[in-house]
């Protein structure tokens, strides 16, 4: 069993008051890794793009703030990039990516 390390892992023990418990999870990684039909490959390849371009948007966010020596909040840059991963054509410019799919 592995050591519980470090301050983000002691707090999350204590919250859950010794409750954690080892699940297996071989067989969901398996349906990730598993084969896609091409309407799945559609999904999947989406949700990269739009991963993508989301992670670029919010890192353009925080480069335009220091540069511009701006101050901005952490939720304001998460409210900026969630509206624009919900409206992906008009912001990411993802237009083959509806707002069904996401």
């Amino acid at each position: 069993k592995e050591l519980k390390e470090g301050n983000l892992m002691q707090m999350a023990v204590e919250k859950l008051g010794g409750a954690e418990k080892l699940a297996d999870v071989t067989s969901g990684i398996a349906c990730v890794l598993s084969r896609k039909d091409e309407k799945e490959m559609k999904f999947v390849d989406n949700a990269v793009k739009l991963c993508s371009e989301s992670m670029k948007f919010a890192v353009s966010e925080v480069e335009n703030a220091i540069e511009e020596e701006l101050k901005i909040s952490h939720v304001k840059l998460s409210e900026k990039t969630e509206d624009a991963i919900l409206a992906p054509a008009k912001t990411l410019g993802l237009k083959d990516i509806s707002n069904e799919d996401v």
